[in-house]
């Protein structure tokens, strides 16, 4: 009989494990990680004779215990946090492939701002100091005084000038009255030197933004500029996937 339990007690460890690595819900997993190293404390202690090899087996499960057990505090106290509305919808639009740990780390910092429509964010040649997040509103990118570029919802203003380290290539207006979430440089460069998740997470929804900034900028507004200027007057430089602003 107590063979048949301990069988039973060890086949128990092994499902679990099987079912955890089955499931895409972090926090079942982990729960069921838990439970499978439970019962295989319990089956070393039925059935191994040798008292280092069952303190090594029973120590090692300990610790997942441990570590997992922690990682369900976590995605518990995550999951507990409260969001506004706004943060909920940037997180949906924007910063939906980072972790909410990671998320709540970046909003730890963050700062909503109004901006009103002529305000200068970032300056050409100058050092950026702020990353913008454009939740509601318009942003003009000019280089030598033309519009190149624009920037409206859901896009970044400062992201690659954080990332490289270099001034700013080109200016950018605000054209219309916005909403934005904003980080300041100092703040977000400790962030990342200490959370290597964050830096991560960063380029990631950098890159995917960039693709779509290219994407939509700007052969409308571009076409417009050049309609809109004389035979005779210069013409504004050509647009430039690698402005750094």
């Amino acid at each position: 009989m107590s063979s048949i339990l301990s069988l039973l007690i060890g086949n128990a460890a092994n499902l679990l494990n099987a079912a955890a690595y089955s499931v895409r819900n972090i926090m079942i997993l982990r729960i069921l990680v838990v439970a499978a190293s439970i019962f295989d404390i319990i089956y070393t202690a039925r059935v191994v004779s040798d008292p280092w090899a069952a303190g090594t087996d029973m120590t090692w499960n300990g610790v997942f215990i441990a570590v997992n057990a922690y990682q369900l505090w976590v995605l518990y106290r995550d999951s507990r946090f409260s969001y506004s509305a706004e943060e909920r919808d940037i997180f949906n639009r924007i910063f939906h492939s980072l972790s909410p740990t990671t998320f709540r780390k970046l909003l730890s910092i963050a700062e909503w701002r109004d901006i009103d429509e002529g305000t200068i964010l970032t300056k050409e040649g100058e050092t950026v100091q702020n990353l913008y997040l454009i939740y509601q509103g318009l942003a003009v990118v000019l280089v030598s005084d033309h519009v190149v570029a624009h920037c409206g919802e859901n896009n970044f203003i400062g992201e690659m000038s954080f990332l490289t380290g270099k001034s700013a290539t080109a200016s950018v207006k605000a054209a219309a009255p916005s909403r934005c979430v904003v980080w300041t440089k100092a703040d977000l460069q400790v962030l990342v030197d200490k959370n290597e998740d964050v830096l991560a997470g960063l380029q990631m929804v950098f890159s995917r933004n960039l693709v779509d900034k290219i994407g939509s900028n700007n052969s409308s507004i571009f076409a417009d500029t050049l309609l809109a200027g004389k035979g005779n007057e210069e013409q504004p430089p050509a647009v430039d996937d690698k402005f750094e602003y």
